[in-house]
């Protein structure tokens, strides 16, 4: 990596740092959460961490799927929105891109069984390098001004 690819990480921060974000990430913001962590953690015996990460994506489609997004997360309008209302066909598109990540998450836990039909899109479908030329485009844009 160069030390630009490197400055770089303070621009990602700056823009979707924590002070951006809104909701519970990590499901870590609440006592029960954080109890739940603390004494899971001494039970599970894990071959590979990275199979544990599952993309925030998936969550949100789950909610989706079970009717139970937070109005405060998600706003939209009173005529579009029914707490109780659940679907088992879901359109997602994320500008900016998704990553191969989220769509094999989407893939294995919602279209699988075939219950439930999700078709995910974006601009792109990102990996590292897409990924850093999309920030320092981000950059380039916030020293011009944009």
């Amino acid at each position: 990596m160069t030390d630009q690819e490197l400055k770089l990480s303070d621009l990602l921060v700056e823009f979707a740092g924590k002070s951006k974000r809104s909701g519970d990430l990590f499901n870590n913001k609440n006592l029960a959460a954080k109890g739940r962590s603390i004494i899971s953690g001494f039970f599970k015996e894990v071959k590979d961490v990275f199979s544990q990460h599952k993309p925030q994506l998936a969550g949100i489609v789950e909610g989706v799927v079970k009717g139970k997004l937070k109005l405060e997360d998600f706003p939209c309008t009173e005529a579009s929105f029914d707490q109780r209302w659940a679907t088992k066909h879901v359109i997602v598109f994320v500008l900016g891109g998704v990553t191969y990540e989220e769509e094999k998450e989407i893939a294995s836990t919602f279209n699988a069984d075939g219950n439930v039909n999700v078709l995910i899109g974006g601009n792109t479908v990102h990996n590292s390098k897409t990924f850093l030329k999309d920030l320092a485009r981000l950059q380039a844009g916030a020293l011009s001004g944009l």
